[in-house]
This record gives structure tokens, C-alpha cells and sequence, in this order.
């Protein structure tokens, strides 16, 4: 995570849940970056949400982990639930592969999975460009050791 922050320089980190013990480390490590957090079904900090509604220049973001969903059976659910928050992106882990596609009017973006729980899949990370003429979501890979 310190190696992506360091080649894109980001606003603000969203980390997706599951380890999210990572943010601590991370931002003492890099403290000039704002850091949110959803709790994933590998965490035990009552003090997360398992979501989070954001709102940059007026784009509205879900971010969840994505377990609560059933997210590795389908994308319906959270679709459904993104609809009702009127979101315009979702932003979700849980299955450890990356994705970037609309569904309907939504946008959905899995940023994969940073430390390699599956060796079949490679470390990636995403990236969301935000202003005020709209949003661009992006996957990079990224060498690990992991």
C-alpha cells in the first residue's frame, strides 16, 4: 500500500475492508494522506462501518467490502442497494479480483487484492479521478513479493 501511495500520490485512501489494521501502519508511514475505512468479514473494529456514502463534486460512492452482498454470487444485491443510495460508484473488495464496469447507470470498481491471497492473481490496486465534469475508475497492477 505504501508503494502505490507513493507512485500516485493520492487525496484520500479508501481501503475496502479485511486487514484494515494496514490503515494505521500506512498513515504513520505516510500521514499527509486522508485515510476512510470499511470493515470487511475479517475485521473486529466496532469502531468502522461495514459502508460508507461519500460525496466528491457531487458524485455519490458506495464503499463497502462487499461480504454483506454476497458479492462473490452476484452483483445484484449491491446494485440494489447502491440504487437506493442513489449512488453513482461503488466501490467494493471482498472477492479479491479485480473489475471495473457500469451496470445500468452505476459504475462498480474492485480493486483486487493488494497482498496476494490467491498467488493466480496479481496485486492491483484501484484508482478513481474525481472533478467536477465527472469520475474515471482505473486498475493498476503492482510488483509485490507477496
Amino acid at each position: 500500500m505504501a508503494e502505490a501511495a507513493r507512485l500516485t500520490s493520492p487525496d484520500l485512501i479508501i481501503h475496502l475492508g479485511d486487514y484494515t489494521w494496514d490503515i494505521q501502519e500506512l498513515s504513520e508511514r505516510v500521514p499527509e494522506i486522508e485515510y476512510r475505512a470499511v470493515t470487511g468479514n475479517g475485521d473486529y473494529d466496532p469502531g468502522l462501518k461495514s459502508e460508507l456514502l461519500l460525496n466528491f463534486f457531487g458524485v455519490n460512492i458506495l464503499a463497502t467490502h462487499g461480504h454483506k452482498y454476497g458479492v462473490k454470487n452476484g452483483l445484484q444485491r449491491l446494485t440494489e442497494r447502491a440504487a437506493e443510495l442513489k449512488a453513482d460508484l461503488i466501490l467494493f473488495g471482498h472477492t479479491h479480483q479485480s473489475m471495473s464496469l457500469k451496470a445500468g447507470k452505476i459504475w462498480l470498481l474492485n480493486p483486487g487484492q493488494m497482498v496476494k491471497h490467491d498467488k493466480r492473481i496479481p496485486a492491483s490496486y484501484g484508482i478513481v479521478t474525481i472533478s467536477e465534469e465527472g469520475f474515471s475508475c482505473e486498475i493498476r497492477e503492482l510488483a509485490t513479493e507477496n
